[in-house]
């Protein structure tokens, strides 16, 4: 992660001061920690419930910067199936909980060069 006050351009990737940072699931609380959760707890839907997912949150307590490729190293399984479609998801949310769909990187797009703009010049 990196300071937001040291976003710039970089000469090599990943950047040099970059620290990387491993993240655990908690089945139990269902959110991501940095110290591995001391009891394993699957987490685990029935496929026709709404939502038919499992999903996780993650609390920074200060402006945080991800920088670099997601991964993500799960045991899976899919009792009572030989079929599974996995999808990982990653989404930044508003202070109530409410996906942000849309948002700019800080001082790398001028403040009128909004997506409805990029498109309606384009065509």
């Amino acid at each position: 992660m990196l300071p937001v006050s040291d976003v710039r351009r970089r000469d090599q990737f990943p950047p040099a001061d970059v620290s990387s940072v491993k993240f655990y699931l908690d089945g139990c609380r269902r959110v991501l920690t940095a110290d591995a959760p001391a009891d394993e707890v699957p987490a685990q839907y029935a496929v026709a419930s709404n939502p038919n997912a499992v999903s996780f949150l993650a609390n920074f307590d200060e402006e945080t910067v991800l920088v670099g490729y997601p991964k993500a190293h799960l045991w899976v399984e899919a009792r009572g199936s030989d079929n599974v479609d996995l999808f990982v998801l990653i989404q930044k949310l508003d202070r109530f909980g409410t996906p942000l769909e849309q948002f700019r990187p800080r001082r790398t797009t001028p403040r009128w060069c909004t997506m409805s703009a990029i498109t309606a010049r384009r065509s």
